[in-house]
């Protein structure tokens, strides 16, 4: 409500998404670069997680998936 410009609050509201994701070990952004989603895990560890956008990756590094 304090925040009425639908461009600010939109901006405001990206800031403390990416701020929540960014310092929470269980949650991730996809790496692909045409994607804008976020990959929770029950536990961190490297292993392959795939995303709803079909991408695969290691979720410790954020690399494309690799052997350990």
């Amino acid at each position: 409500r304090l925040v009425r410009e639908p461009r600010v609050k939109l901006k405001y509201q990206h800031i403390i998404t990416n701020s929540f994701i960014e310092c929470n070990r269980l949650l991730r952004w996809c790496p692909s670069p045409d994607c804008s989603n976020a990959i929770k895990v029950a536990y961190v560890e490297a292993a392959p997680v795939s995303c709803r956008c079909g991408h695969t990756f290691c979720y410790a590094c954020g690399e494309n998936w690799h052997d350990p």
